[in-house]
């Protein structure tokens, strides 16, 4: 029975190019369609016909054509079928890696210079020599915070009395 199913399907198939493909409808009649479905695609994993599938608006069928020499068939899909070198490498050398680069608020900027400029500052004293509105008093806050995490600020003294200092580079 299957033998007679596969060429059933190859003598429907005999002149089907990918040019010219034939509808699964047309295989199917006559034969129950789950078995010429399972024969379709065992030949298709055998590469002895090939497929595809149309999707023209909400319907969609799958063609069957038999394979021929990839020399032979020049044409797929409506495609001329022209052989391409493997695309070169856009960049042949590779890049670099970029250094991080931290950009700072102008509050921690601000913040950083006085430091720099008077060593030994609390937070209450750079709030008020900065000459911000108490609503900036946070803000301050966290750019002293931020430059300590980065390394920028060193810390020195008691809880709630902490005085900052520039931190030296090396």
């Amino acid at each position: 029975m299957l033998i007679d199913l596969k060429s059933a399907i190859r003598t429907a198939l005999v002149g089907s190019s990918a040019l010219n493909p034939v509808d699964t409808e047309v295989l199917v009649k006559g034969h129950h369609r789950s078995r010429v479905e399972a024969t379709l695609m065992e030949l298709y994993q055998a590469r002895e016909i090939g497929c595809c599938k149309i999707i023209k608006g909400s319907h969609e069928s799958i063609v069957w054509w038999i394979s021929g020499v990839i020399a032979g068939q020049d044409c797929y899909y409506g495609k001329k079928n022209t052989p391409t070198a493997p695309k070169a490498s856009k960049r042949a050398i590779p890049k670099m890696p970029k250094a991080k680069v931290r950009r700072m608020s102008g509050i921690s900027a601000e913040v950083k210079d006085l430091v720099s400029a008077q060593p030994g500052l609390t937070t209450s004293e750079i709030c008020e020599k900065l000459n911000k509105e108490s609503a900036e008093y946070h803000r301050i806050r966290v750019a002293i915070a931020s430059l300590f995490k980065l390394g920028h600020l060193r810390v020195e003294g008691v809880e709630r009395h902490y005085r900052y200092y520039l931190e030296v580079q090396a």
